[in-house]
């Protein structure tokens, strides 16, 4: 009898030394995660994430506030790397992205995440749609499609100046880098307002035909109290 109890201790002491073991793995992975995504390598964090969670739901209960904050900031994560896509012009990666964080988001019960990613998810159709017209030989810009990378200041105002062709569907994007919210204006040579987009997000799309070949003004403003870094394209 002495001789099962002492096995069946035995037995509780390295189950309770491989549990221990397994906690300190997991929120190793998680605080690497956090470093990673403090230095904004979000792939990276994403995978010390996603290993953490794994780690932490087959521990249990112990590992419960890990499972939480895990499963809090993965579908954001995922997401910023959609955006990420985005700004490269890597729309069919985004699309995938954008994919995950949805469904993320969905079980995990993040619901803002859930909103902007289904919010972005809008967005990049149009964006898809832009590449599609520009392989059909579609032509919005005189001269081609237009790139930009700038930074708009706080409660600032950049303005650009692009020829548009006449009865061609003109388009012009735009992606933020999430801190604030931009919006994004097109306006005739006569000054005339054409279209807008002016939700509560920095990604904004805007569609117009030309009735004649001419200068419109692109202006961009940004609505929050922080530099926003941003990325324009037209076809």
């Amino acid at each position: 009898m002495k001789k099962f109890i002492l096995a069946v201790a035995a037995l509780f002491m390295a189950a309770s030394m491989v549990s221990a073991q397994d906690m300190a793995e997991a929120t190793e992975q998680y605080n690497n995660g956090a470093t990673a995504l403090s230095t904004k390598n979000y792939t990276g964090a994403l995978e010390y994430f996603q290993k953490a969670l794994e780690m932490g739901t087959a521990i249990g209960e112990e590992a419960d506030e890990i499972v939480a904050n895990c499963k809090e900031v993965i579908p954001g994560v995922i997401l910023q790397i959609a955006k990420n896509h985005i700004k490269e012009g890597q729309y069919t990666e985004a699309e995938a992205q954008i994919a995950a964080a949805v469904k993320a988001a969905e079980e995990y019960g993040n619901e803002e995440v859930l909103a902007d990613a289904k919010e972005l998810a809008k967005n990049d159709g149009v964006l898809n749609a832009l590449i599609d017209q520009v392989k059909n030989n579609v032509r919005g810009a005189v001269g081609g499609p237009k790139y930009a990378v700038s930074s708009v200041n706080a409660h600032g105002t950049d303005v650009y100046r692009v020829n548009f062709r006449a009865g061609e569907t003109g388009i012009v994007t735009v992606v933020g880098d999430g801190d604030t919210d931009l919006d994004l204006y097109v306006y005739d040579q006569n000054g005339n307002l054409i279209d807008k987009d002016v939700d509560y997000t920095d990604n904004c799309v805007c569609t117009f035909v030309p009735r004649w070949t001419g200068l419109f003004v692109i202006k961009i403003v940004n609505r929050g109290s922080v530099y926003n870094r941003y990325v324009l394209r037209t076809n």
